[in-house]
């Protein structure tokens, strides 16, 4: 009896790790669509038309029909990492800046 409750125990304490957010993985990256679309939108409200023309480019670049795709793929590509370096081919350091307001605004907000 002991070791089937130690072993539904471990089972659940290793089904509960393997569940849990990695806090490696960025907070736009755990977003379900509908949520990554709505702050997506706020940030098109918001960007201004510089920022917003650099997220297209940055869409087209990654072929993708939206800039939520493209948050996506940046995601998926770096393992749930926005880190800087990770979105350098895209946006220079200012941009990065104004761009990582923008969604942990937006994302607040939503």
């Amino acid at each position: 009896m002991r070791t089937t409750t130690c072993c539904l125990l471990l089972a659940a304490a290793f089904f509960a790790v393997a569940c849990a957010d990695s806090p490696d993985i960025h907070p736009i990256c755990r977003l379900d669509d509908r949520r990554l679309k709505t702050v997506v939108a706020c940030v098109k409200r918001n960007g201004g038309v510089a920022i917003i023309d650099k997220l297209n480019a940055a869409r087209d670049r990654l072929r993708c029909p939206d800039i939520e795709c493209g948050v996506r793929k940046i995601c998926i590509k770096n393992n749930g990492s926005l880190a800087t370096h990770t979105t350098k081919e895209f946006f220079t350091d200012e941009e990065k800046a104004i761009v990582r307001v923008l969604f942990a605004t937006c994302r607040e907000e939503s």
